[in-house]
């Protein structure tokens, strides 16, 4: 199952510690763009390295990107792999996330 979430859920999620234990926040951007800016707790897995994942294949996953192409690619990826449980979320440009931290 793939869910698109808006920018507003994934906050939601993420301010609620609790449900924020239940999810996998991937940014599948490329490196050097996460470097400039992520989410806060964000793992960067850039999509072409999304296959080398190996997470049981009901947790819940949370893909983002920039404008919301690439994660769309993954959250299809990841369902063709066998992931149930897929989130695809409003990309950074998409929506003004306030905890976007820099390494």
């Amino acid at each position: 199952m793939i869910k698109k979430i808006s920018g507003a859920e994934l906050e939601d999620i993420l301010d609620d510690e609790t449900a924020r234990a239940n999810y996998k926040l991937i940014d599948v951007r490329g490196e050097s763009t996460y470097e400039e800016g992520h989410i806060e707790g964000a793992e960067n897995i850039p999509l072409d390295k999304l296959k080398e994942i190996d997470l049981p294949k009901d947790e819940n996953i949370i893909v983002y990107c920039n404008g919301g192409k690439t994660s769309k690619k993954a959250a299809d990826l990841l369902s063709a792999l066998g992931y149930e449980n897929i989130y695809d979320a409003d990309g950074v440009k998409n929506y003004a996330y306030k905890n976007i931290v820099n390494r």
